[in-house]
C-alpha cells in the first residue's frame, strides 16, 4: 500500500484560499510566493480561475502542475499562456507579467 504524501505548505495555503472563496459567489485572492511567483485564485459563481504569474520569466510546467494539484484544478484543464501589463503603484512603472491561467467550472448540486 503506497504511503500517503504529507500535505505541503502550498496545499495548506491553497485549501485556505479555496475555503475563503467557496462561501461567496464573486471574489479573488492573491498570494505572492518566494521567487516572484504570484498566485491569483478567482471565483465568479461556478467559474474558477487560477492564474500563476511572474515578471521575469513564465511559470514552469512543473510549477503549473504542482499548483494545479494543490488548488484541486480538475484534470484536463490546460493552461492558457499570456502576458499581462500592470502598473506598479509604488514606482508608477508598468510591469509585464508572464501568466499561465487555468479555468474550470464547479457545479454543486
Amino acid at each position: 500500500m503506497p504511503r500517503r504524501a504529507r500535505p505541503t505548505r502550498l496545499d495548506s495555503l491553497a485549501a485556505n484560499m479555496r475555503a475563503q472563496l467557496e462561501p461567496i459567489d464573486n471574489g479573488w485572492l492573491q498570494l505572492p510566493l518566494p521567487g516572484g511567483l504570484i498566485i491569483v485564485l478567482q471565483r465568479n459563481a461556478e467559474h474558477w480561475r487560477l492564474a500563476l504569474g511572474r515578471e521575469t520569466v513564465a511559470p514552469s510546467d512543473i510549477e503549473v502542475d504542482v499548483c494545479a494539484r494543490a488548488f484541486q484544478v480538475p484534470p484536463g484543464s490546460e493552461p492558457a499562456w499570456t502576458t499581462k501589463s500592470r502598473q506598479v503603484a509604488k514606482t508608477n512603472r508598468v510591469a509585464q507579467y508572464h501568466v499561465a491561467e487555468l479555468t474550470w467550472e464547479e457545479r454543486h448540486v
